[in-house]
Formats: structure tokens, sequence, C-alpha cells
């Protein structure tokens, strides 16, 4: 993401991102068997995390894979 405008605009920003970031965080916890503590451990780093269906099978993100 990117922000930029008054502080006040910039505040009101970044409290939507912490918002929309717990409603991802809780549907992916709510649709697989990743926790919280695993969100938290890769949202702490600065690349994206990029799942292969091994590890997609292991956290329960899918019935069947074709």
């Amino acid at each position: 993401g990117q922000a930029n405008g008054t502080r006040q605009e910039v505040k009101r920003l970044d409290k939507e991102y912490d918002r929309l970031q717990k409603v991802y965080d809780d549907y992916i916890i709510n649709h697989s068997s990743i926790t919280q503590e695993v969100l938290d451990a890769h949202q702490e780093k600065v690349s994206d995390w990029y799942i292969d269906a091994e590890t997609a099978g292991q956290y329960g993100m899918y019935d069947v894979l074709i």
C-alpha cells in the first residue's frame, strides 16, 4: 500500500489497513489450520508469502487437488 496526504488522512488510512488485515486474517484462520501466530510471523516480513500446493494442503486450504 501507499499513503499520502495530511497526517490525519494517513492515520485514517492506517486504521483502515488494520481493519482490512483483520478481516483477511479472520477469514484465513476460520477456513484453514493457519493460526494467527503463523500469519503474524509472515506479516512481519517485507516480502509476500507464496504458498505452494503441498503447503496449502498441510494447512487445510483446499479439499481436493486436481
